[in-house]
């Protein structure tokens, strides 16, 4: 992608000064460019400030790469370009009508989202981290949040955790303009501040059940995983993505033990 393209970038960039993003672009053959224009071929957005106005509004490069045409892409996914980064490994599965429909975002939202890089596609498909990307976001909108908090609140609480993503992440709205992150000792806000103590319970709903199976599972906690995902595909049955989860999870399950049998046995 960056070999002979035009490449232009918005926001802040986490990983690097854009000098540096620069040479790695022309180093691998492409051009950088500040400006979108026509020629465009590409628009990666940095994820320490998305560039939006100050009603939250997609800024006039954002808008214009849209009218164009031009791909927005990611800082991670311009990382895996140059190499810093792996690419990511988990499938992609879910086109942006079925991510619509299963996150009850509009498709116009879902667009949104993936154009401040909330969510990412590849080849036009997303994962199962940008459906709990959606489904969070689905909450703090229908909680009356805008987007623009949303962004503001992940670019301030990305200063103390970097790796801070929707899908990471629990957030609650305070009031229309505060959100709160949920820790291990408490409730944080966007600044990291502890400001009110989380009261443990048992009572999960859907969405909460899912986002604590996909942690087990990324912490190697299978059971729990397995545990959690047969719960959400009871508190929300007509919702297919625990269920696919959780035949990707036994799966990798059964393989891993078949590789641990001896030779021989059973």
């Amino acid at each position: 992608m960056l070999e002979s393209g035009i490449i232009a970038f918005a926001g802040r960039l986490a990983s690097m000064k854009r000098a540096n993003a620069f040479t790695l672009v022309t180093r691998h053959g492409g051009k950088p460019c500040e400006r979108i224009t026509k020629d465009t071929n590409v628009l990666i957005v940095g994820e320490l400030g998305w560039p939006l106005q100050e009603d939250g509004r997609p800024s006039k490069s954002l808008t214009q790469a849209k009218s164009y045409g031009v791909p927005i892409v990611s800082e991670r996914r311009f990382l895996e370009w140059v190499g810093k980064i792996s690419p990511a490994g988990q499938a992609k599965a879910y086109t942006t009508d079925e991510l619509a429909a299963v996150s009850k975002l509009p498709t116009d939202v879902v667009e949104q989202l993936s154009m401040f890089g909330l969510i990412e596609a590849r080849d036009g498909r997303y994962d199962f981290r940008d459906l709990a990307a959606a489904r969070q976001a689905a909450h703090l909108l229908g909680s009356g949040i805008g987007l623009s908090v949303i962004t503001k609140s992940l670019r301030e609480i990305r200063k103390w955790l970097p790796d801070a993503q929707l899908s990471n992440l629990r957030l609650f709205p305070e009031s229309k303009d505060r959100l709160l992150v949920e820790q291990a000792r408490g409730h944080t806000d966007s600044k990291g501040q502890f400001v009110l103590p989380v009261e443990k319970t048992n009572h999960l709903d859907a969405d909460e059940a899912f986002v604590q199976a996909q942690s087990a599972e990324e912490a190697g906690d299978l059971l729990s995983a397995e545990s959690l995902y047969r719960r959400v595909m009871k508190l929300d049955p007509n919702d297919p993505a625990p269920g696919l989860n959780l035949g990707n999870l036994l799966g990798f399950s059964s393989a891993r033990w078949r590789r641990k049998l001896p030779i021989g046995g059973p």
